[in-house]
């Protein structure tokens, strides 16, 4: 229901998909959990609300789908990963549960970017 509402919300503000790729997400959790993250948020992995990308800049709004089962939600990038090698997203581990089993470790999904930070 609140991707909905945040997906309808934004088409009347005018914002539509700006740009669409394929890449693969994976997920950190207890390691990383109550650290500031690079734009000074707390990472918190029961939260919905982060995303490292070395390929997104802080503040994009980015709906995130698994390809395999079609599952998705949005989320707004908040971190750079260091790690991070091409199109690959790493995501809260509530994100993840979301769209894939975190046994599952990684998955290939579809990156819609929603509003670009500028």
């Amino acid at each position: 229901i609140m991707k909905k509402n945040l997906t309808m919300i934004l088409m009347m503000l005018g914002v539509f998909i700006l740009s669409q790729q394929s890449g693969m997400a994976t997920y950190y959790g207890k390691q990383y959990h109550g650290r500031k993250t690079t734009s000074g948020e707390i990472f918190n992995m029961y939260s919905l609300t982060c995303a490292s990308s070395t390929k997104y800049k802080l503040g994009t709004i980015l709906e995130i789908t698994n390809v395999s089962n079609g599952k998705s939600f949005i989320v707004k990038v908040n971190d750079r990963g260091r790690d991070i090698v091409g199109n690959r997203i790493d995501l809260s581990q509530a994100a993840f549960s979301k769209i894939a089993d975190l046994k599952k470790g990684i998955v290939k999904i579809l990156i819609k970017v929603l509003v670009d930070s500028k």
